[in-house]
């Protein structure tokens, strides 16, 4: 009997990226399902509760945990077993400093926004953040085994519980907790099945020997994610404070619509390729060639579909979330544009904590961020379709950089990353102008309109690929042999095939 060969890592990343895009979507779906079924419950100003208490949150929690699995995961010393150990109480000990930093800030937080809802919102989210924090350990050994299978089979039945339960609460009255009571409830049921699936044995030694170099390591990742964070959340802050609650609540929906694609890259790319990069940490030329393929394989999924969302975002809007929700079209639409750039770009930041230099990012946050702070504070103040155009604007040329610096390190150029993606690029563009020509004909029901133009859209794009015979093609095919997984070769064969 033959014994069937070990895989090697790009086919576990592989494997692992189909897995974790799998779960990711199908959390996508329940999400967006529950935010359809929450969006006619609740009212704007409900989400834009929730949503200026998790900005409280990030701003906070980034100087807690930042770095820990990143860490974990890039060790390559013999002292593994003591470091997870210090690595678990370290995270401990900055989790619970972070969640009573929490508690103690809602009630001036709920003061500034007239609202006491906050501070409630604010204990449920500091007991999720929690769970989130004791996650991070066995997260990290799975990932370190390059074991992302167990970890969506752990999360997968949460995806589905968690959005019924919100749904459930909130036809039984809880409203606005009905949006984060389930998550801290499930989260600590999923805790548990985590530590159980690595066998994890708690010592009594804090390890706090190791603490410096856990946070040696992880001090400009702590830099770099909190003055992200202060971009990624600093135009919903104003919005918040300059326009009311219920624009936020319209423009946060806008905002997480237009990048349910792109966070699941990111999630996704964090996830795999922090633990996948450094074993190529060696040889960058290697390295280069992983990033330019692991980037056309995103681009070919997150092209289309963002692109299919902004030509189709008003019967997309109407129909999901209904016309009381028609305010979030046009910056829905805009702030897609971000959203693909983000996508294409996701694995960028696992080059630099790959090859140890997470300084090269930190540093042009330092410009980048005062800049963007300024800007949404000003743009805020001519209405949210103003915000959202300049915000992008600066987002967008800021991934520029930020590209041309990875291509740096792995001795390429900026024009080299782009010509990796122009045939995708030209095979979004024939299909935008189908899906536009589709969109002519008006239908009387959102939903038909919706179909026509994504209908159009998808076959001009795989039209595209199987009459071109391109290179870009014969990779995909690559890529889905990989998988070697059932149902992938049905879709490679009638799709990708020459």
């Amino acid at each position: 009997m033959t014994v069937p060969e070990p895989m090697n890592i790009g086919q576990k990343a592989a494997r692992g990226f189909f897995s974790i895009l799998t779960r990711n979507m199908i959390a996508r779906v329940m999400g967006l399902v529950s935010m359809v079924v929450l969006a006619r419950k609740l009212s704007p100003s409900d989400f834009g509760l929730v949503s200026i208490t998790e900005v409280l949150l990030q701003l906070i929690a980034v100087f807690g945990v930042t770095g820990v699995f990143e860490f974990l995961v890039s060790y390559r010393g013999n002292q593994r077993e003591a470091i997870q150990q210090a690595a678990f109480w370290f995270n401990v000990g900055m989790g619970l400093l972070v969640a009573a930093a929490l508690c103690i800030a809602a009630p001036f937080w709920a003061e500034s926004y007239a609202d006491e809802r906050i501070i409630v919102l604010a204990y449920l989210i500091a007991g999720t953040f929690l769970n989130s924090c004791l996650q991070i350990l066995p997260k990290s050994i799975l990932s370190q085994q390059l074991d992302f299978e167990t970890q969506a089979r752990i999360q997968t039945p949460f995806i589905v519980l968690i959005p019924i339960g919100k749904i459930g609460l909130a036809y039984l009255g809880f409203g606005v907790y009905s949006l984060v009571l389930p998550t801290l409830t499930f989260s600590i049921l999923q805790t548990f099945l985590f530590y159980r699936a690595v066998h994890w044995k708690f010592q009594g030694s804090f390890g706090t020997q190791y603490w410096n170099e856990i946070f040696g390591f992880s001090k400009h990742l702590i830099g770099t994610t909190f003055l992200t964070r202060i971009t990624d959340e600093g135009d919903k802050f104003f919005v918040g404070k300059l326009l009311g609650l219920e624009a936020l609540g319209v423009y946060n929906l806008a905002s997480q619509t237009a990048h349910l694609f792109p966070s699941n890259v990111t999630t996704i790319t964090n996830q795999i390729f922090a633990s996948t990069f450094p074993k190529f940490a060696h040889d960058r030329a290697l390295m280069r060639v992983r990033f330019l393929k692991v980037t056309k394989v995103i681009a070919f999924f997150s092209l289309p579909l963002m692109g299919v969302m902004a030509l189709a975002a008003e019967p997309l809007i109407l129909w999901v979330y209904s016309e009381k929700w028609s305010a979030a079209i046009v910056p829905f639409q805009i702030l897609t544009v971000f959203a693909i750039f983000r996508s294409i770009t996701s694995s960028t930041g696992a080059v630099f904590n790959s090859l140890q230099v997470p300084q090269r990012a930190f540093y042009p946050l330092l410009i980048y961020a005062p800049i963007h702070l300024a800007l949404s504070y000003w743009s805020s103040q001519q209405g949210l379709i103003f915000l959202a155009s300049s915000v992008v604007l600066l987002r967008v040329l800021y991934l520029q950089y930020r590209v041309h610096q990875v291509a740096g390190l792995l001795h390429s150029s900026w024009i080299r990353f782009y010509t990796n993606l122009s045939s995708i690029i030209a095979a979004t563009g024939m299909a935008f102008f189908a899906g536009y020509l589709a969109g002519l004909v008006r239908f009387e029901h959102p939903s038909f309109q919706l179909l026509s133009i994504g209908t159009a859209f998808g076959l001009a794009y795989l039209a595209f690929f199987k009459l071109s015979g391109s290179k870009d093609l014969i990779e995909m095919q690559d890529f889905f042999r990989r998988l070697n997984l059932p149902g992938v070769e049905k879709f490679r064969s009638a799709f990708l095939k020459k």
